[in-house]
């Protein structure tokens, strides 16, 4: 019954299958995502596990591969969730321009908080 929430530099770099110890030192990789990894296969496999794209490590996860990144915020519809820890909105943005169906947007930008956090 516990829900788990995925944050953070290493979290959201292991979203790439070549996530090894030298990229993760960098923080924040770039280029694109390989498959197999970590973050995938875990988001995958715990219906109790959900990702939090609010730090800039989401940020960076979903736009250095913009292909993968929008697919992957499709395909993880529902176990993503959006929020800020700054003050700038360049997540929001991001989301908003990538053109995605209106139930993924709606699903990451409330709906899944909404849903794990009941009124």
């Amino acid at each position: 019954d516990t829900v788990f929430l995925g944050h953070a530099q290493s979290w959201w770099a292991h979203i790439s299958g070549d996530a090894d110890n030298e990229m993760l030192r960098t923080a924040y990789p770039k280029g694109p995502v390989t498959p197999g990894g970590q973050t995938v296969r875990l988001l995958s496999e715990y219906p109790n596990l959900y990702g939090d794209l609010s730090a800039g490590s989401g940020f960076n996860a979903i736009t250095r591969d913009p292909a993968f990144g929008r697919q992957f915020l499709i395909d993880f519809a529902d176990k993503l969730l959006y929020g800020v820890d700054g003050y700038d909105d360049r997540l929001i943005k991001h989301l908003r321009a990538l053109n995605l169906p209106a139930d993924v947007l709606a699903k990451i930008t409330g709906g899944n908080a909404r849903k794990l956090i009941p009124a």
